[in-house]
């Protein structure tokens, strides 16, 4: 829920302004909102949460649980996929960094 708080006076010296500060409010009436919890996953979490979703749609698929979407779980498993070898591309990054720094080279293409 969303709340608006407006405050007017009866005054004619600001006239001008309560008008337009009621007008905002009726604006503000209109608002629709849909709120949403943003969730902020590492690579590790998000791989975790996407295996969760395989393994799920795996098991009501076996159960007959249902019709299977069975182009949701291949984007799943592509999706879980990529994340594996962006993960593992990042980890050699930080691999390399790691040597060049204990040998104390120049940092080069990584």
């Amino acid at each position: 829920r969303m709340a608006v708080i407006c405050c007017a006076t009866p005054s004619e010296l600001y006239l001008e302004e309560t008008r337009s500060t009621l007008q905002f409010a009726s604006r503000a009436k209109l608002v629709k909102t849909r709120a949403q919890v943003n969730e902020v996953m590492d690579e590790r979490s998000l791989i975790k949460k996407l295996q969760r979703e395989l393994k799920e749609a795996r098991r009501n698929a076996a159960n007959g649980g249902g019709q299977v979407d069975t182009q949701k779980m291949k984007e799943c498993e592509e999706e879980a996929a990529r994340d594996r070898n962006a993960r593992r591309k990042a980890e050699q990054d930080l691999q390399r960094l790691k040597e060049s720094i204990l040998k104390g080279g120049v940092l080069g293409n990584l």
